[in-house]
């Protein structure tokens, strides 16, 4: 992989292309089967109607990138980091992405399904229609990114560190209630 360059309707399968640094690389119709991009630098890069299948991502730097209809299935993305991201129409479906560090992205008709986001970081994003479906948050911390019109019902943790003006607007579970109550400070009391 060079800088600058561009691979279209392309099918890569079982490679390791790990620990290298690229600069704006365009992929467009491009099908990644367990692909090893372990700590490989991204910048600038643009994926256009790209599937990731079993791909490790771990430790991958992805600063000022555009995802557009992309589907990352069953991937490692383990302390990922994601700075300056634009995602349309992305997908993480049955993905392990602890520790991922999403800073100053924006989120467009995209979803995570059936996947692991503990302990990972989002400051300074922008969420428009954006669905979480069966994933695990614990520990995530949320910092200057508006929850509202998140639906969080179908998410599963014990722990979130979030502001209550990011938390307004965004939709919860009765069981998830009580504990983001008991936080703001108040005591509940459940009459018998």
């Amino acid at each position: 992989m060079e800088d600058e360059d561009h691979y279209k309707r392309v099918a890569l399968v079982k490679s390791d292309l790990s620990h290298r640094i690229t600069n704006h690389l365009i992929f467009s119709e491009v099908t990644l089967t367990q692909i090893d991009f372990i700590a490989t630098n991204f910048n600038r890069s643009e994926w256009c109607d790209v599937i990731f299948i079993k791909c490790d991502l771990s430790n991958t730097a992805f600063e000022q990138a555009i995802f557009h209809r992309v589907e990352f299935i069953d991937c490692k993305l383990s302390g990922v980091t994601f700075t300056a991201s634009a995602f349309r129409h992305v997908t993480f479906n049955n993905c392990y992405a602890p520790l991922v560090i999403y800073g100053d992205c924006d989120f467009k008709y995209s979803a995570y399904l059936k996947s692991v986001l503990d302990e990972s970081s989002f400051y300074n994003n922008k969420f428009s229609n954006v669905e979480l479906i069966e994933i695990n948050i614990n520990d995530v911390e949320i910092h200057q990114t508006s929850l509202s019109g998140i639906d969080l019902s179908k998410c599963s943790f014990e722990k979130l560190l979030v502001s209550a003006d990011d938390l307004k607007g965004c939709i919860i579970s009765p069981e998830q209630a009580v504990p983001f109550i008991q936080a703001l400070g108040l005591k509940v009391k459940f009459n018998q």
